[in-house]
């Protein structure tokens, strides 16, 4: 991202959320002479469910990183209230969650005949989409929200959630299986925040947590008119560290890990800190603080003080990123977590033999790994900041010098391979001699 057009998205962003603010305030008190507050408050009594669903209009939106920053409905769009309607309406295929807080459930409705999680059609990422596409937005009471997921119960298909690395072609792995048109594949869902917002690999599963998680579940995999063999939840890399709470709640479902070739995912991650704002601030007021590398560290049972030094390269971050989600793999394995790890070059190499052995460990029909092979036909970031076209642009980062050093000694510290030396995860379903 050119400096120029950073700056001007700083300044629009300021300038957003200052009108934004002064909206909600004049709306609030419009609410309280024309009666809608009063329906806002008797909407969450449980006599009132089947009107408890508000919903308003989208005016207008804005984000300042579209890709990175988190669903928060209040900041991303300018609304008109324009009805009471009942939670079911949400049921509808062009209707999708949002966000989920501690008083309501937020969905983004699209337009009728739209499934904004057919990535081909819209975008690559769901909340991207949801943003982008969305025409209304329907909030609904908590207490609705818990009522409306015991009604729809757990999924009536394959469940099956697939961690990543970042940058390793998830992405890809997630619209091979929405091309047969017998799975739904939901990629980063903003709902499934919660992983990684509220949760670390060592907190225990209360009764609020398990609830929110298998509400969530259970709405974001609704029955829809595809009549689907199965579901696909693509995590983002940092909620990975909640999967062991998750395998509590829903057992059956099946574990996927993706992950490539160290290097490259480092050598990517630069680039894409490159490319979205909301990086590039990170890094121009930041730099990555030991507090922060340590934060990691803590999550995957490693002391907070293990890093003495602070991260000063791009590449180091991407790093971190691979060496922290891998190792955490590697953990819930030893602990006997049922995860299988699928690996990116493997499904490049060899489609077919590859999405054949993860449909025969996800108990899914083999033959859809033929009819999966066409979505390499495609980029499948294509049309976002993160194209491959796009990341072109900025220079590969040599892992060389100061950077390899530091690298290496991060790879040091949390005892997996230095970049670019062969590794195969323990569990890989995909590789030729498992096939």
């Amino acid at each position: 991202m050119r400096t120029s057009r950073f700056v001007l998205r700083c300044f629009l962003s300021a300038c957003w959320t200052l009108v934004n603010a002064i909206y909600r305030v004049i709306q609030r008190v419009a609410w309280l002479f024309d009666g809608t507050a009063n329906e806002l408050r008797a909407r969450e009594r449980p006599e009132q469910y089947e009107n408890s669903a508000q919903v308003m209009r989208i005016l207008f939106r804005f984000k300042f990183d579209e890709i990175l920053n988190q669903a928060n409905v209040n900041n991303d769009f300018i609304l008109l209230h324009e009805r009471f309607d009942s939670p079911e309406y949400v049921l509808q295929d062009h209707i999708t969650l949002y966000q989920v807080t501690k008083k309501e459930a937020i969905f983004i409705e699209a337009r009728p005949g739209s499934e904004l999680w057919r990535s081909r059609e819209h975008n690559p990422f769901m909340m991207v989409s949801q943003f982008m596409f969305g025409r209304k937005v329907v909030r609904i009471p908590i207490s609705s929200f818990w009522r409306l997921a015991d009604s729809l119960g757990d999924p009536k298909g394959q469940l099956v959630f697939l961690a990543n690395t970042a940058r390793c072609g998830s992405t890809l792995l997630a619209q091979m299986f929405e091309v047969t048109n017998k799975i739904v594949a939901i990629s980063e869902p903003s709902a499934l925040d919660v992983l990684s917002s509220k949760m670390t690999s060592k907190d225990k599963l209360t009764n609020d947590l398990k609830r929110l998680i298998i509400a969530t579940v259970r709405v974001l995999c609704k029955p829809t008119s595809n009549r689907e063999l199965a579901y696909v939840l693509k995590l983002t890399a940092q909620s990975m560290q909640g999967l062991p709470l998750v395998t509590e709640v829903f057992p059956k479902a099946r574990y996927l890990f993706m992950y490539r070739d160290s290097l490259k995912v480092a050598q990517s991650l630069c680039r894409f800190s490159e490319e979205l704002p909301a990086a590039k601030i990170l890094f121009l007021l930041d730099k990555w603080r030991k507090s922060r590398v340590n934060y990691y560290l803590e999550s995957i049972g490693m002391p907070p003080d293990t890093f003495k030094f602070t991260i000063s390269s791009h590449l180091s971050f991407g790093t971190i990123v691979w060496g922290w989600t891998v190792k955490l793999f590697e953990q819930f394995r030893d602990a006997g977590f049922g995860i299988a790890a699928v690996r990116y070059e493997d499904i490049v190499e060899r489609p077919v033999e590859a999405m054949t052995a993860i449909m025969r460990y996800l108990d899914l029909p083999e033959n859809l790994a033929l009819m999966a092979k066409s979505a390499l036909e495609f980029d499948s970031q294509r049309d976002t900041p993160l194209a491959s076209s796009v990341l072109r642009r900025h220079r590969t980062v040599e892992y060389s010098g100061r950077e390899k050093a530091e690298c290496d000694q991060i790879c040091d510290t949390l005892d997996v391979p230095h970049l670019g030396q062969p590794y195969l995860a323990p569990g890989t379903i995909t590789t030729k001699q498992n096939n």
